[in-house]
């Protein structure tokens, strides 16, 4: 059996039907601020993390600083680069210390887009680049003129998914604790928000490809590099089968131990 450098067995997320690994040369796992704030969150995190036997992938954070330093080296300074990329310090900051921050006014979108034409990237290099946020530019060329055409193709893609739920709608988003406006957010395309997504797409299915498409429309992706994303990708491939609650429950309840953002919009009662 293959054995990380931690000495742990090597627990492939993917490794077969959904081809997702979750391994790296080493692990870029910084400090983030989880729901309960402090140290004690983290470190249950990191332990489940090395029970598991999963490495994080290199972060938004690191991949971006690495592209700056590559292009410092042309002479530019990095205040220049910077400025160029229409970013502050404190932004990368906030992003290190909570990596799934989406901040307001599609912020990381426009500073994936720039980085890719400041330092000339190719398709496949940008899109890397947006997965390590947890965020997909596949679907998007032109942040503002697409916006609109974005959430169309999303609402036609959710309501064909949707679609194949036989029971009541309600049952849907109530067992996704999902609240109503939101649920009618998504089958609208409005205000598309990636954690009450996911909750509905894995009371339905725990087909990997399928929720990825479903995201990938929406600007998201599960991420190889995100806490939160790798619980969810590991549990989908190691305990597909669970049937004592819901699946986007028991998925909360081992994101609620690790004092990371829950699937939902409303609380269970």
């Amino acid at each position: 059996m293959e054995r990380l450098h931690n000495g742990h067995p090597n627990h492939r997320i993917g490794q077969g039907r959904n081809d997702i690994t979750l391994v790296s040369a080493c692990l870029y796992f910084t400090p983030i601020v989880t729901r309960a704030g402090d140290d004690v969150s983290q470190t249950a995190i990191s332990k489940w993390m090395r029970e598991k036997g999963i490495v994080l992938e290199e972060n938004f954070v690191f991949a971006l600083e690495r592209h700056i330093d590559h292009y410092k080296k042309s002479g530019v300074s990095a205040s220049s680069i910077y400025s160029m990329l229409e970013i502050k310090h404190q932004y990368m900051a906030k992003w290190r210390t909570n990596p799934s921050t989406l901040t307001k006014g599609n912020l990381k979108y426009k500073t994936i887009l720039r980085a890719a034409n400041l330092f000339g990237l190719s398709e496949i290099e940008t899109e890397e680049l947006a997965n390590k946020a947890g965020l997909s530019i596949t679907h998007l060329n032109d942040l503002e003129t697409a916006e609109v055409q974005k959430n169309e193709i999303f609402a036609r893609h959710f309501n064909d998914i949707i679609s194949t739920h036989n029971g009541k709608l309600k049952d849907l988003y109530d067992t996704a604790m999902v609240s109503e406006r939101m649920f009618r957010y998504l089958r609208n395309g409005k205000h598309i928000k990636k954690e009450p997504l996911l909750a509905i797409l894995l009371t339905l299915t725990q087909q990997i490809g399928t929720i990825q498409d479903c995201l990938k429309t929406a600007g998201f992706v599960l991420s190889k590099s995100l806490p939160n994303d790798t619980v969810i990708m590991w549990t989908i491939e190691n305990e597909p089968n669970y049937s004592e609650t819901s699946f986007a429950y028991h998925i909360n309840t081992t994101l609620d131990q690790l004092g990371l953002p829950l699937l939902m919009t409303r609380a269970k009662d």
